[in-house]
């Protein structure tokens, strides 16, 4: 037995459904323990079998009961409810309230409705990414359940399908027990066959007697499924879904129960194909497989971490003090091995060029000295791996090595190396990269010179930037490797080193900003602007483009987006990374500060062994906004933290002080050095999240900000999150 209750026409009604399972049942006992923790209704609707015997309930025994109407319904073998009162059909709109009231009571007692993460999607059968799954098996667990459902679904069973097809074999029981109730009072025995089919890969060959069969789809969310059963040629006639939560008013298959997801759950079930579940939810990044042990996670664990002064790297201050004077580092510029936009473009030529007089530098003096003291006399060719900067490098290395030793000798690019390999004399072969990340030009050139087993081979790295230790000795491991195994056989000789993330323009957020500002400017009826965007506001995005699309030279003094005023983001004094103090603040190149803060946030990562797991998140505590206020700080941190570490709506607290942070940095954007324009920039592109709540707070405070382009930056919000 069952009760549920709903409200019609201002009244609370109850229904009592009882199962022709439940024997020795003890009506008025159950009445009570449900009244309990529920309001007394006005209307009961005392739903039985039919031809079972009849339930009385004695209202003088159950408190408030004395003036409760009781209607007195039977349930047929074809799934038509009758009031015994009236003797006809119930109403059509109290029968629907009915099996809504019922339906949605088992999906909600037996927890149905699997929920995801906010970081977290599920992958269907049917190949969609959805926020929700309903765990339709759940529901089958006793036999008076399963009775009371299949008198939803007899109706549908009017034309005796030979063949009964289903999509999971855990709704066989409903159809099994509709079977029952249609053989109950006939002579002719109903005995259909029950197949099962693939909703991923279902096909017309797997299909027969397509005109006489019945198919039942267990859930749908936005119709996917029972539009591709029509595909193959089933007629909507013969599809029926159980439980259907299509927002859509008119379908042309039938469904047994259309629930509401936000009356069950308070918020919307989305189901989409991948490309478009990614546009609407760019956080939601961990994929919920049905075949992984853990089905469904528990809440994560949230974790905040703040930096310190000790999680800066070793090596970044003295590095910052022997090449501040130098243009050897900009953002978004250039391909790596892999066809990725470089993050960080470290240009080691630069390194080469005479400041001011100062004829030797800490890399020259580094690199001249292992030319005199390290190369042989015996070399053959300089070989560079890639780019102009290696071939800069090899020049100036070919240059050096004349002076020492009075020799020529040629400089060659590792694809026109012409090599003999038949065995000749020993020589050294010089090969040079200016930066390397992944190693994987210099590996092409090692395995090139293998032929070249008696001779010496140097590699020569101006720059690596590896993500770990490990990755670096690896790569050392790899290249050093050779004839004699049990130690190094070639030389693998670095100037300078860094740790840095691995290079990915997939995440780095110029390349998202770019795709914004484009749609901005040349697609205003997407976000709703054009009427309220300024001719300066456009020339302020236009230049920002126009930056960003040109990235022949990088990214150098316009990392970040420039204040109200027009002046760029500058780095104060005494700032904290740095252990010397002899520079200004217009000296610091904006890429500086950029590579500065990325190698402190990933040498924090390294450290504290950071992962982001479906269990557990590590997120960016906002009290760094605060400790370390400078707006060129905070757009650092903004652009090197990942996506997951700046997700703050799966921290409500978290969240609020967020906003309250980003409110602080635009009320006081025209009097301080603060950076409004990349917190909300953060939020367009999907790498700052909050809670919708802090959003609608932000958005309805300076939606009619007098500056417009925060006020652009808003209505792109608006657009994208809060409608």
């Amino acid at each position: 037995m069952n009760i549920t209750s709903f409200k019609h026409s201002n009244k609370l009604h109850w229904c009592i459904a009882i199962s022709s399972c439940d024997n020795n049942l003890d009506l008025e006992t159950e009445i009570k323990s449900y009244l309990s923790i529920n309001y007394t209704p006005e209307i009961i609707y005392l739903l039985r079998p039919h031809n079972e015997i009849q339930y009385e309930v004695i209202k003088e025994r159950i408190p408030n009961f004395e003036n409760i109407k009781i209607i007195e319904c039977v349930y047929l073998e074809n799934g038509l409810i009758i009031n015994l009162d009236e003797n006809d059909l119930i109403a059509e709109e109290i029968y629907f309230k009915i099996s809504n009231s019922i339906c949605s009571h088992f999906l909600v007692k037996y927890d149905s409705i699997l929920k995801a993460g906010l970081e977290s999607y599920f992958l269907l059968p049917s190949e969609v990414y959805a926020t929700h799954f309903i765990r339709i098996g759940n529901i089958f667990k006793e036999s008076q359940d399963i009775n009371i459902l299949s008198i939803f679904l007899l109706p549908y069973f009017k034309n005796n399908a030979e063949i009964i097809y289903s999509d999971t074999p855990t709704i066989f029981p409903l159809i099994y027990s509709c079977i029952l109730y249609k053989n109950i009072s006939t002579s002719v025995v109903y005995n259909p066959r029950i197949k099962l089919y693939s909703s991923s890969n279902v096909t017309r060959d797997d299909i027969e007697n397509i005109d006489n069969s019945l198919f039942i789809v267990s859930t749908s969310i936005n119709g996917s499924l029972p539009n591709k059963l029509n595909t193959l040629g089933i007629d909507w006639s013969k599809i029926v879904v159980l439980f259907g939560f299509d927002k859509s008013k008119h379908h042309n298959y039938s469904i047994m129960n259309k629930q509401n997801s936000l009356e069950i759950l308070g918020n919307e079930f989305v189901s989409k194909r991948p490309d478009e579940f990614k546009k609407a939810f760019p956080n939601r990044t961990f994929e919920i497989k049905f075949g992984d042990e853990q089905f469904i996670p528990s809440p994560p664990i949230v974790s905040k971490f703040k930096i310190i002064l000790k999680d800066a790297p070793d090596n970044l201050s003295d590095l910052m003090f022997n090449y501040l004077a130098y243009d050897f580092v900009s953002c978004y510029k250039g391909q790596n091995s892999l066809g990725k936009t470089r993050d960080i473009y470290i240009d080691v030529s630069k390194l080469f060029i005479d400041i001011n007089g100062k004829k030797l530098n800490h890399f020259e003096k580094k690199t001249k000295n292992l030319i005199i003291n390290q190369l042989p006399i015996n070399i053959k060719s300089i070989i560079y791996v890639d780019d102009a900067e290696s071939k800069y490098i090899a020049d100036k290395i070919q240059e050096y090595y004349q002076d020492a030793h009075s020799k020529t000798v040629e400089s060659v690019f590792y694809k026109n190396l012409k090599l003999d390999d038949t065995f000749a004399e020993p020589s050294c072969y010089l090969v040079c990269s200016s930066c390397i990340s992944n190693g994987k030009k210099i590996s092409d050139v090692s395995r090139k010179l293998r032929t070249q087993e008696h001779s010496q081979i140097i590699y020569f790295n101006g720059f690596v930037r590896c993500i770990d230790e490990k990755a670096y000795s690896n790569l050392m491991s790899n290249i050093k490797y050779g004839k004699y195994n049990d130690f190094s056989t070639y030389s693998f000789i670095t100037i300078d080193k860094i740790l840095l993330p691995n290079e990915d323009s997939d995440s780095i957020s110029w390349e998202f900003e770019k795709d914004l500002i484009k749609t901005l400017l040349f697609g205003f009826d997407d976000f709703e602007t054009k009427s309220i965007m300024t001719s300066e506001t456009k020339e302020y995005f236009e230049k920002r483009y126009n930056e960003l699309n040109d990235n022949k030279d990088g990214l150098i003094n316009n990392v970040y987006l420039n204040k109200s005023n027009g002046n760029r983001l500058v780095l104060n004094k005494n700032f904290a990374f740095f252990k010397f103090t002899n520079w200004k603040p217009e000296e610091i190149q904006q890429s500086k500060v950029y590579f500065s803060i990325l190698s402190v946030l990933h040498n924090f990562r390294i450290k504290k062994n950071i992962k982001q797991t479906i269990f557990e998140r590590h997120i960016f505590d906002p009290e760094n906004f605060n400790r370390y206020n400078d707006g060129i700080i905070q757009a650092s941190f903004l652009r090197a933290a990942t996506n997951k570490e700046l997700n703050y709506e799966i921290d409500i607290n978290s969240s609020s002080l967020m906003a309250t942070i980003i409110i602080g940095s635009i009320d006081e954007n025209t009097n301080k050095d603060t950076a409004p324009y990349e917190f909300l920039m953060a939020i367009c592109i999907g790498k700052l999240t909050l809670h919708k709540n802090d959003l609608i707070s932000i958005y309805e405070k300076f939606k009619d900000f007098p500056d417009n382009i925060i006020e652009i930056l808003l209505k792109i919000i608006h657009s994208k999150f809060l409608i």
